[in-house]
């Protein structure tokens, strides 16, 4: 896994900025007992609170989305393009047009497959374009 400070480095590719992203929400996921529904994040006692408050414990795809975008201050095309990805993983696994519907009305299992697509997505990038540069080399 990548390490912040090179993510933030002009060496690393959107995609790179992107596969960062989302193995960093797959981490605040992890665990069935730390994802929510119905609002973007909890604190340690359910109440709502915001993705980037210091007492949010427990998130929702989009607010694990938007604590870890939030938290990493990219600055660059990784979040959007990421965020299209998801809405497009989204829309062909579960016909929803909504993230937080597959978070609210799929489940936990839902969650963890459009992260896994995600990320299978954003590896598959990276490898065509390492592919395509050892092709030109």
């Amino acid at each position: 896994m990548q390490t912040l400070q090179y993510v933030r480095s002009r060496k690393a590719t959107t995609d790179e900025r992107m596969l960062y992203l989302v193995q960093h929400m797959r981490k605040l996921l992890s665990t069935r007992d730390h994802w929510t529904q119905g609002v973007a994040a909890r604190d340690k006692f359910g109440r709502e609170t915001g993705v980037n408050d210091l007492d949010a414990v427990d998130f929702c795809l989009e607010g694990a989305y938007g604590r870890i975008t939030g938290s990493a201050n990219l600055g660059d095309a990784a979040s959007i393009v990421l965020w299209k990805l998801f809405y497009n993983a989204c829309w062909m696994k579960y016909h929803r047009k909504a993230i937080s519907d597959v978070n609210d009305l799929d489940g936990y299992e839902a969650v963890l497959d459009v992260l896994s697509t995600v990320e299978q997505t954003v590896m598959g990038r990276i490898a065509r374009d390492k592919d395509g540069k050892n092709e030109h080399s």
